[in-house]
């Protein structure tokens, strides 16, 4: 742990599930923590619609780079199972990751340019999940977010 921070994502499949209860349990040499919680869910129509698209995009971010992650060290068709994953994923929400492609058009020019994935077997400089966004709108909204 060392300080860092831990994200935990996920979906709540039941949608009949009035509340959802929580308990963490932090051990180190010397002692340890436990803190529970319970909050109540409130009804998807009470949620403004830009915080619901931002929980939804924060998942399929951390899905798919755990996907990716997990890819890396399997063979066969859970490694094909496990990309087809990702990259519909990525192109469902527009992500940039190794598996997609960014196309870029400059302002006020007709010049398009394309950013591929690098080749098979080489280095790949970039982190496992990138993106790009306007400087002036928020980092989770469309059409990509930076880690």
């Amino acid at each position: 742990f060392n300080g860092s921070e831990i994200v935990v994502s996920g979906q709540i499949t039941d949608n009949s599930v009035e509340s959802f209860s929580t308990e963490v349990i932090a051990v180190s040499k010397g002692s340890s923590v436990t803190y529970q919680d319970t909050v109540m869910i409130k009804d998807p129509s009470d949620v403004p619609p830009e915080n619901e698209d931002f929980m939804q995009r924060l998942w399929a971010y951390l899905t798919v780079k755990q996907l990716l992650e997990r890819q890396v060290l399997l063979k066969g068709q859970e490694k094909e199972d496990e990309e087809k994953e990702a990259l519909k994923l990525s192109l469902k929400y527009q992500f940039v990751t190794p598996l997609t492609s960014m196309v870029v058009t400059k302002p006020q020019e007709d010049e398009v340019e394309v950013a591929d994935k690098p080749k098979e077997g080489g280095e790949d400089p970039r982190p496992p999940v990138m993106g790009f966004r306007p400087s002036s709108q928020n980092p989770f909204a469309s059409p990509g977010f930076s880690e």
